[in-house]
């Protein structure tokens, strides 16, 4: 099942858009301390990716930077720090779970991408589908995955309590990532119907904790 979203980039006004990011982005390269710092930042969370992926998780930290003095990515106040705001937070995840090779993972209200477009990166082999319903975002969201060559991840345009009413996508998905979306027990009520039984709810719940305590995970019940 393959759910995208399609933005129509043919106007002049989203062709100038996309001309001026890609311009700040090609203009300038991610500044050698910043790439150390995420280079040993992975190390600590035990991720070892190849060069084509941290060039990868490199350039979306270019154009997230460029993109979010158009669009409301992130905070600015972060902008200088979104490989240990974002990037890695992210990736935490790995500290306390593996994903079985293939799963079905949907980030809920992804936003600038977060965390759905780190995790593919660190394990390509996940089918990750992200949900947001700005449209402004869902543009980014399209234009940064064809960035990124991973065009094969869909951007459904949609809220996630659309979803979530919607029997094609019920039971569908192996994990559900939620960071900075709502109250837990919101997404709670939203995320569960998505996921198959046993599936598993990752909610990025407390930004200051550290390991598991970063998380609330729930696993939906056995049928």
């Amino acid at each position: 099942m393959q759910f995208a979203y399609t933005t129509n980039t043919g106007d002049a006004a989203t062709r100038a858009r996309y001309n001026w990011v890609s311009k700040q982005v090609n203009g300038f390269m991610i500044p050698k301390e910043k790439k150390i710092a995420l280079e040993t930042g992975l190390q600590k969370l035990g991720l070892h990716l190849n060069g084509v992926s941290l060039d990868k998780l490199c350039s979306y930290h270019q154009q997230l930077l460029a993109w979010n003095k158009r669009i409301n990515l992130i905070s600015r106040k972060d902008e200088e720090r979104i490989i240990e705001r974002h990037l890695l937070d992210s990736l935490t995840i790995f500290e306390v779970l593996s994903f079985p090779e293939g799963s079905r993972l949907l980030d809920l209200g992804s936003g600038g991408g977060l965390p759905g477009i780190p995790i593919k990166i660190a394990q390509p082999d996940l089918k990750v589908d992200l949900v947001e319903p700005t449209k402004k975002k869902c543009r980014f969201l399209q234009q940064v995955l064809e960035e990124l060559g991973l065009e094969v991840v869909p951007v459904i345009s949609k809220r996630a309590e659309e979803l979530s009413k919607e029997e094609i996508y019920c039971g569908y998905y192996d994990f559900v990532t939620a960071r900075a979306v709502a109250k837990p027990e919101k997404v709670e009520e939203i995320a569960l119907p998505l996921l198959k039984p046993g599936g598993r709810l990752i909610i990025y719940a407390d930004p200051q904790a550290e390991g598991e305590k970063r998380f609330k995970i729930v696993e939906r019940p056995q049928a």
